[in-house]
């Protein structure tokens, strides 16, 4: 019955992804017809001129303009449907906003290109990418949304564009932010009425004005930013929820057995300590916690007299026991934003010396996260109470991670755990 409720939840889910993204599209195909039309101006041209060499002269400036305008717009257009091709394969929000703020600060030839983010929850602005700027500098930055010129585009919800901020004694008085310098154009990420974040792009180079065809490409830029960020946002809630779908089965697994209640949190919680303290990246510890919490979900498929037994396994039960992890994989891994945390998963049982399962794999054929997942596992079933047995002292369990790290456990993966331990045992809280 559980099994036939996940392929459900997983059919509705591929539903509203795939909706999501048709949805996107027709967005931006709608946007990208609009803001063309809206946003140029064709050259104007004079009604009746009289036949003279001044008018003849007119005539002649007119058509270079026509020539150099449509050659912009065919620059301009490839441009654009090739940074929206190019986001279109992203889902990660910091990767969209690195490819705009790259791709436009080489296109436009500036001295500096910021891209700020807004936070529902705080006033306060974050510096999320820039190109052109001291990357201590742009780390350190924060900016409150009443006191700089980033806040002042987002109350206004409107581009700005300043050929000379130190001409304009209000904005001039108000920026907190060093890299705008005297010329810029700051475009709001807007999608409806929600401010996503700001694009300012500063300074050209070599010392040249920008131009109304650089202030609606950016506008342009703006539209489709908005869009993939939004995507990015509703694909993260999608995923997001459905995560928070697959920990509440997991989470009903453990509870199934009063010992294990708390146990896939605590290997989560072991787990991105020891990742932060061998500095993975963020991305790493994103994948991490997600095995973490969905390490047992291929317990659903064991049979309760097996998984509740309260005595010692048989070796025939022990065996139908070790087939959760693969369980686990194939129960996960179609879904694409857990691809990554289905092999860890498939892996938390392997060990270094080829004596694990599912698949006996060794040493570097283990997957770094599956290494950690099998430290964080391995001791808290030791630390944790059992039916049949007392939990180990603190003590007695990290002896035996130093016995196994040798041969079972990896070796930098245990020290990193057992300094962790010593460090601060408050993450032991029991």
């Amino acid at each position: 019955m559980l099994g036939t409720l996940i392929l459900v939840d997983i059919i509705i889910l591929a539903i509203g992804i795939v909706a999501g993204f048709k949805i996107s599209q027709l967005l931006f195909q709608k946007k990208i017809k609009l803001s063309f039309v809206n946003d140029r101006n064709p050259p104007e041209t004079l009604k009746d001129p009289p036949k003279d060499t001044k008018v003849i002269k007119i005539q002649a400036d007119t058509q270079q303009y026509s020539i150099e305008d449509k050659i912009w717009h065919e620059e301009e257009t490839a441009f654009v449907f090739d940074l929206h091709e190019d986001l279109s394969f992203k889902r990660d929000k910091s990767e969209i906003i690195r490819s705009i703020t790259d791709s436009v600060h080489k296109f436009l030839s500036v001295k500096n290109t910021v891209f700020i983010s807004t936070d529902k929850n705080s006033d306060k602005l974050k510096l999320e990418y820039a190109v052109g700027l001291n990357n201590k500098l742009v780390k350190d930055l924060s900016l409150n949304k009443d006191e700089s010129i980033s806040g002042f585009v987002i109350a206004q919800a409107k581009p700005l564009w300043m050929k000379n901020l130190f001409e304009n004694d209000y904005l001039n008085r108000m920026n907190q932010e060093y890299y705008l310098g005297k010329s810029f154009i700051s475009i709001p990420i807007m999608f409806h009425n929600e401010v996503m974040g700001v694009l300012h792009v500063c300074n050209k180079v070599p010392e040249r004005e920008f131009t109304q065809r650089d202030f609606s490409f950016l506008v342009n830029i703006g539209r489709v930013s908005a869009i993939a960020l939004k995507n990015a946002r509703l694909q993260e809630q999608i995923e997001n929820d459905y995560l928070k779908t697959m920990t509440t089965l997991a989470a009903t697994i453990d509870a199934r057995d009063h010992y294990t209640k708390w146990h896939s949190e605590n290997v989560a919680r072991y787990s991105l300590a020891i990742a932060e303290k061998m500095d993975c990246n963020h991305q790493f510890n994103i994948v991490l916690e997600r095995a973490a919490l969905l390490h047992d979900i291929g317990k659903i498929g064991i049979r309760d007299n097996v998984l509740l037994k309260p005595d010692k396994l048989t070796s025939d039960e022990f065996k139908q026991i070790k087939r959760h992890s693969a369980i686990g994989d194939q129960m996960i891994s179609s879904l694409s934003f857990l691809e990554e945390a289905a092999i860890l998963i498939r892996q938390h049982h392997e060990r270094c010396d080829g004596s694990g399962y599912p698949d006996g794999i060794k040493a570097d054929e283990i997957k770094l996260g599956a290494k950690i997942l099998a430290v964080a596992d391995t001791f808290d079933a030791m630390f944790s109470d059992r039916p049949y047995r007392k939990g180990m002292s603190i003590t007695a369990s990290m002896r035996e991670l130093l016995e196994a790290k040798n041969s079972k456990l990896d070796p930098k993966v245990v020290d990193c755990f057992l300094r962790i331990i010593k460090d601060d045992s408050e993450i032991l809280r029991k």
